[in-house]
């Protein structure tokens, strides 16, 4: 019996996005700084907007006498990192942007919250986004809120006002991205905790503050994106959690990143494929990388491990069989791959 060796080339990416054609909101204008929009003449009615490649929608409600958001997207300028009410729910926890000026705020509601693609991003992979809390749910879960008393990290209060219970770190707030193609809901999920609590150890504790990346690739080829949130902190009408989060530079397939095919700008080849106990990575230009990543399909990090020479060994051993993402890291450029592992 033969065993065929089988490899990999993957070329580096580019980390220059073309404002066009990611959706980073700048594009979108606001009457002035520190405020954001919302079109209030159709309560009830999806009056969402696009944005290059993608479509993100929005429902008002105005029956009571006032607008409450039913769903949805709106594009901001707040820069506000204190407020932490319903009144001020339009900000991002950094009082910024990721890049330029603009960025949304989802309120997810109680049946998740889809984006379509659009032209040619439609059925094609979405490189992810950068998330951030909004100041108003970092507030809540970070002081308590009238409807739980809970404040992640510290000791709960219960409806009892007598009555106190430790956490003991079990408080988690937690963005899901499921895709679709066709109709069919994809079998990848995506994850990122907004807030992780869990483990025992305080030091490992997390609350997002700043923008950070989520990769969407392991979703694949997809024609729109689910987005759910969920919470430790529940009740009797669901999560007690705001459910909003921070959104800019989504970025589809062919968003302009450029990737080059020219042999010069090869990154790597990686073998074998599948893989057994030892992951191989030839670099074509020594120092084009420095770090190298192994996640689950979830997106959550598995391994890192520096890169200081053309030939790489990562060791694979201890990974269960299935399947992970490789992230080859370098100042400016990344490679993102998929493998095996036997």
């Amino acid at each position: 019996m033969r065993t065929f060796l089988l490899s990999i080339t993957i070329a580096f990416m580019a980390l220059q996005a073309n404002a066009q054609t990611v959706s980073n909101f700048d594009d979108l204008s606001l009457s002035k700084s520190d405020t954001f929009y919302v079109n209030y003449t159709k309560p009830g009615k999806d009056v969402g907007f696009t944005d290059s490649l993608a479509y993100f929608p929005c429902v008002y409600d105005t029956g009571y006498g006032a607008q409450f958001l039913s769903y949805g997207f709106v594009y901001s300028n707040v820069k506000d990192s204190t407020h932490g009410d319903y009144l001020h729910s339009n900000s991002s926890r950094s009082a910024s942007a990721h890049s330029g000026s603009n960025y949304a705020v989802a309120f997810v509601g109680y049946s998740g919250l889809t984006v379509n693609l659009l032209g040619t991003a439609k059925g094609k992979p979405v490189e992810g986004f950068y998330i951030n809390n909004s100041t108003y749910t970092y507030a809540q879960m970070k002081n308590g809120n009238s409807f739980s008393y809970v404040k992640f990290g510290n000791p709960k209060k219960t409806n009892d006002t007598t009555k106190f219970t430790p956490s003991h770190g079990r408080d988690w707030f937690k963005l899901s991205v499921f895709g679709y193609s066709g109709g069919t809901l994809k079998a990848d999920t995506v994850s990122y905790y907004l807030a992780d609590y869990r483990s025992t150890d305080s030091t490992k504790w997390t609350m997002t503050t700043t923008w950070n990346w989520v990769n969407l690739l392991p979703l694949g080829d997809v024609d729109s994106l689910s987005f759910v949130l969920s919470s430790s902190d529940t009740g009797t009408y669901g999560m007690n959690t705001p459910a909003y989060f921070c959104m800019d530079d989504f970025t589809p397939h062919n968003s302009g990143l450029s990737v080059s095919n020219s042999p010069s700008r090869v990154a790597a080849k990686v073998y074998p494929m599948p893989a057994t106990n030892v992951l191989n990575v030839e670099l074509i230009d020594s120092t084009a990388i420095q770090q190298a990543v192994i996640m689950d399909m979830q997106g959550r990090i598995i391994a890192e491990q520096q890169v200081n020479s053309a030939t790489t060994q990562i060791n694979t051993s201890g990974l269960s069989a299935g399947m992970y993402i490789l992230q080859l890291k370098g100042k400016d450029q990344e490679a993102t791959m998929r493998f095996i592992k036997q």
